[in-house]
């Protein structure tokens, strides 16, 4: 009878092993054992910390600015350069670029922020849509019409173009060749424009959602709307993703992966909503969904992993879907990640770059 319990335990231990495996083969929600696994938060130590807000160049050099002043610092946090910038506004900081605005005025710097690339004088309410290594793509006001525009990085207008509407996203390709703007029209209806090189309409369509992000893929447009996600091209639907929830947040990346995070109801009777991601491919298929214990403030793709933000911390999962870790840091208002083992956090009217550790606490 021994023996017999001993080999019924063992068919168990087997049978559960079996089951994991199948788990982690065919479920697209593998939320429950990865939490399980990786529960404890990520180790990390704050290398410096400063007043105001910090921004990356993309290599190793860093952007501080605080009461009108513009720091560059180095990777410990020390000052190489400063200057008073209390009569322009930063409108884009990040990799090979620094963009101000003074004005209807736009700034063109190169990474390291020293060296003045282009000044022109194109619209007011400036806002930075796209930056590309060639290019930037812009939105503002002129005459109180709504305009984009194609920027080279010497600060050269290639094409602005008036707008019919507010113009919510855009992207444009490497090459310049087309550009996509998500645009809200007088009608309140969402509208999609793809422009050629000369900022001329090829194409348009409308949607009965709002498009809130685009990105052109070859000659495809990839989107995300307020419920769900769609590829198109000038020909035909590629694919159509309805959410059955409310977006949030969303990222689509260069590749044409998006990550998408919907707000839904708990149940039919409940006012309370439930927060998940979701990740889609290229191709339209949905690869795997997360449900958050907490709302999102801000999600953000870089590399192989995904960061959310929420009022406890950051939370890091890997582009399949697992929980690598979490950041747990109350407070965090906004955060930006310079690679895998650094990220910039804003909190408490201070900047702090820190470390992520190996191990976990």
């Amino acid at each position: 009878m021994h023996k017999f319990s001993h080999l019924v335990s063992i068919c168990c231990g087997i049978a559960l092993v079996l089951i994991l495996m199948i788990t982690l083969v065919t479920d697209t929600n593998p939320v429950g054992l990865s939490r399980n696994i990786l529960s404890n938060s990520q180790k990390v130590k704050k290398l410096f910390c400063l007043p105001g807000e910090m921004f990356f160049d993309g290599e190793d050099t860093f952007f501080n600015v605080s009461n009108g002043n513009l720091k560059t610092l180095d990777f410990h946090g020390r000052c190489i350069k400063q200057e008073d910038i209390s009569d322009r506004q930063i409108l884009w900081s990040g990799p090979d670029v620094l963009v101000l605005s003074e004005g209807s005025y736009i700034e063109i710097r190169d990474k390291d922020g020293q060296n003045v690339l282009g000044r022109q004088d194109i619209l007011e309410n400036m806002r930075v849509l796209d930056v590309s290594k060639r290019f930037l793509l812009i939105a503002g006001e002129k005459a109180g019409k709504e305009y984009a525009a194609l920027l080279g990085k010497q600060g050269e207008v290639l094409w602005l173009k008036m707008q019919d509407g507010k113009i919510i996203s855009g992207n444009t390709t490497s090459t310049g060749m087309f550009t996509a703007l998500a645009v809200l029209d007088e009608d309140i209806c969402g509208k999609i424009v793809m422009v050629n090189s000369k900022g001329e309409v090829a194409w348009s369509l409308t949607r009965e959602y709002l498009p809130l992000f685009v990105r052109v893929l070859d000659d495809n447009i990839i989107a995300i709307t307020e419920n769900g996600a769609f590829a198109k091209n000038d020909k035909k639907d590629l694919w159509d993703i309805d959410f059955k929830g409310i977006v949030t947040r969303g990222h689509i990346d260069e590749d044409g992966y998006i990550s998408a995070v919907i707000a839904e109801k708990f149940s039919e009777f409940s006012k309370e909503k439930q927060y998940k991601i979701i990740e889609i491919s290229p191709q339209g298929k949905v690869l795997w969904s997360y449900v958050l214990d907490e709302k999102p403030e801000d999600i953000q793709r870089i590399e192989d992993f995904i960061y959310i933000l929420d009022e406890s911390g950051i939370l890091i999962l890997t582009r399949q879907g697992l929980l690598k870790s979490k950041i747990n840091i109350k407070g965090i208002k906004q955060f930006k990640v310079v690679d895998s083992s650094h990220i910039i956090v804003f909190q408490n009217k201070k900047s702090c770059l820190l470390e992520i550790l190996e191990g976990r606490k």
